[in-house]
């Protein structure tokens, strides 16, 4: 199936970059006459398109190191030891944080940080806020770029498309799932991925599953009211994330030793990532991403499976009401644009 999908998704991304390379001295002035004539004149036309030759050659860069890297550990057959697993998840590092610098460059994204609490050393658990594609690689560039921790995701299945992701995600300690899979053998596999955990490692999860919309959130909700009633009027009162889904993040904390503490990783300002539409109406972004984290100890966090899940409905609702908070005070007058 990798070989499959590879064959597939490395040509079509060689040949998207082609074109945008070939053609830009044609598309580019395009583009910016079309961003004129609607009065764009900041041009979000042309800087999409910026990013996204970028982010092809970083695609391609990546890959073009696996193969590198692949020769180098034994034609693939010493790609599981400590050496090659560090070397790895440092290219990991640096292409999150290469892409996110092109994101800076071309479409003005930059983040304000607010942390109280320190984001290493680990073993952490760190769950993450999810509404676009953006704000899954904040985990690399803050626990990895910054502070060299080693991690180990959980990732949607789809995102294997990325050849970067797909080769790199493949090699280092991760477990691509399906969203909407909740079987023993997924649940075994993401709790796999926890054991053995140092002070250098991390476990990442993002436990909403997809991008919030008031639709998504409604069927959330309808489902809830039939499974668990108690959680769903929780779930009812949640603003501006959809209810965490527990299963894997339970999944995690029983795999993870019993000294992982757990991050609660928020942020408001990708809101206007999750689709080409959107980014097109918001670049370039006037305000900061604001990430906040919480650090909860291991003895804050319950034993007992319903406490964890009542815990983490707690951790939700806080999370919800800062973004609340956060978005209030963007609208207000003289507030944070």
């Amino acid at each position: 199936m990798a070989i499959k999908r590879r064959a597939v998704s490395i040509p079509t991304v060689v040949a998207a970059l082609v074109v945008g390379v070939v053609a830009a001295p044609l598309l580019v002035p395009l583009a910016a006459v079309a961003d004129a004539a609607r009065g764009r004149f900041r041009f979000p036309s042309v800087r999409l398109w910026a990013f996204l030759v970028q982010f092809l050659a970083l695609e391609l860069m990546a890959v073009s190191v696996g193969v590198v890297l692949w020769v180098a550990f034994a034609f693939g057959r010493l790609l599981h030891t400590e050496r090659a697993v560090a070397m790895h998840g440092r290219v990991q590092w640096w292409w999150a944080g290469q892409v996110l610098g092109a994101a800076g460059r071309t479409l003005g994204l930059r983040f304000e940080h607010r942390f109280d609490d320190p984001l290493a050393p680990g073993p952490l658990l760190v769950i993450g806020r999810h509404c676009s594609y953006g704000d899954a690689l904040l985990p690399a560039l803050l626990f990895g770029t910054h502070r060299r921790l080693q991690l180990r995701y959980v990732i949607a299945r789809g995102l294997a498309w990325s050849p970067a992701l797909d080769v790199f995600g493949h090699r280092l300690r991760n477990h691509f799932v399906d969203r909407g899979a909740g079987s023993g053998a997924e649940l075994l596999a993401v709790s796999r991925i926890a054991r053995g955990m140092d002070h250098d490692d991390a476990a990442v999860i993002f436990p909403e599953g997809q991008f919030f919309t008031p639709e998504r959130h409604a069927r959330v909700l309808a489902r809830l009211e039939q499974d668990d009633p108690e959680l769903a009027a929780r779930a009812a009162r949640l603003r501006n994330v959809l209810p965490p889904r527990p299963g894997g993040v339970l999944a995690l904390l029983g795999g993870a030793p019993a000294h992982t503490d757990v991050v609660i990783l928020g942020h408001v300002g990708f809101e206007g990532f999750s689709t080409v539409a959107e980014l097109w109406r918001n670049v370039p972004l006037a305000a900061p991403v604001v990430v906040r984290a919480w650090r909860w100890s291991a003895s804050e966090v319950p034993v007992e499976r319903r406490a964890r899940v009542d815990w983490l409905y707690d951790r939700w609702e806080e999370l919800d009401q800062w973004i609340e908070d956060e978005l209030a005070e963007r609208a207000a007058p003289g507030g944070r644009r």
